[in-house]
């Protein structure tokens, strides 16, 4: 699934969210880091209980090398849909 990602990416088959964009300028956050992050990145998480769709979370780096997450899922039309992005945190208390 990554590698289908990478070509939405790539041909510039995707939508960007109003909230993934407020997301990308809380932390300083551009188009080209998100899409660095989706080429070169990983899928970390499925999130199938959702009715409109498997949404992934997919784990790479900015251009400056921060890691970032990436919520995405790919609509019925084809079109890949950037549903929020944030930087991940140094000091990450997740799962505990």
């Amino acid at each position: 699934m990554i590698e289908t990602i990478r070509q939405k990416v790539v041909r510039n088959f995707f939508q960007v969210t109003e909230h993934a964009f407020d997301e990308m300028r809380n932390d300083s956050l551009s188009l080209a880091d998100v899409k660095n992050a989706l080429r070169r990145g990983k899928i970390v998480q499925r999130f199938t209980r959702d009715p409109r769709g498997i949404r992934y979370r997919i784990n790479g780096p900015a251009r400056d090398r921060r890691e970032i997450n990436v919520i995405c899922r790919i609509l019925d039309s084809g079109e890949l849909r950037i549903i929020t992005v944030y930087a991940k945190e140094e000091n990450n208390n997740e799962g505990s």
